[in-house]
């Protein structure tokens, strides 16, 4: 996103130095103004770095981003990809 996510719900969501934080329940649209194209592409991105699919049914209910984390982690847990991610991140 040209310019950087932003944060319009007034929670003092920006942190010091300027560095953007995210809370758990900032909501990707209204609060990061991710645009419908954005969050498509941002899917197909988490979708090709770990190899996963998320049915459209699963993407209509991401609002913030818990339900992103939620949903991708549900998924990793579930690929047979997981114990080579675990071995990765440790």
């Amino acid at each position: 996103r040209r310019g950087g996510p932003r944060n319009t719900s007034g929670d003092g969501a920006t942190g010091t130095g300027g560095i953007q934080v995210f809370r758990a329940y900032d909501r990707l649209a209204e609060d990061l103004g991710l645009s419908p194209h954005e969050f498509q592409e941002l899917i197909w991105h988490l979708e090709n770095e770990y190899n996963l699919y998320i049915p459209d049914q699963e993407l209509a209910r991401m609002k913030t981003i818990k339900d992103l984390v939620s949903c991708v982690d549900l998924h990793l847990q579930n690929s047979v990809l997981y114990p080579l991610y675990l071995a990765e991140a440790g």
